[in-house]
């Protein structure tokens, strides 16, 4: 099937009912109720310095999956007929406060502070648990300074869309600055 590029991110197109992975023409031919796009970000811990000359696009540096290849800092999980290697939560956790530092559209800002919360909050780690392999992958003061960034409107927007009060965002958040 592979992926349909969309600048520089990439998307499979699955089923929602069967699960099975559909081509872009068939996926144009079903209801979209029934479809659920896997958008891909290509990523790299590093850079290669031909990679625009060999993969025709410079794909997104986090210098920080190195994390999840080297030190196995990572999850493996079955969806939609595949294995999927995934960062353990504190490494994602680093991965997003490192994006929301850098991140000039605030809906991506945003989504970004979503993610740190559902992580902190939801996460099948307790929450100090994350925190401590959090903060042996990235200096407290780095998180400090990237939960201090995070404005009130910010707050507000993220608890609206997730449905909860903006003190216990704030709270979550506070958790994690100290």
């Amino acid at each position: 099937m592979g992926f349909e590029p969309i600048s520089f991110r990439f998307v499979k197109y699955f089923h929602t009912e069967t699960k099975k992975e559909l081509s872009a023409e068939e996926a144009r031919r079903t209801n979209q109720t029934f479809i659920f796009n896997m958008y891909i970000d290509p990523l790299v811990d590093k850079i290669h310095p031909d990679s625009k000359k060999l993969l025709g696009f410079v794909p997104i540096d986090e210098p920080l999956l190195a994390e999840v290849f080297d030190s196995k800092k990572r999850l493996l999980v079955e969806g939609f007929g595949s294995k999927i290697i995934i960062p353990r939560p504190a490494v994602l956790l680093a991965m997003k406060l490192n994006s929301v530092s850098s991140r000039d559209k605030e809906h991506k800002r945003i989504k970004d502070i979503i993610d740190i919360y559902g992580l902190l909050w939801y996460s099948d780690e307790k929450f100090e648990t994350v925190k401590k392999k959090l903060l042996s992958v990235v200096k407290q003061e780095k998180v400090s300074s990237v939960v201090s960034s995070i404005r009130e409107e910010e707050l507000v927007t993220v608890a609206r869309n997730l449905g909860v009060e903006k003190s216990e965002v704030s709270a979550v958040m506070a958790e994690l600055r100290r």
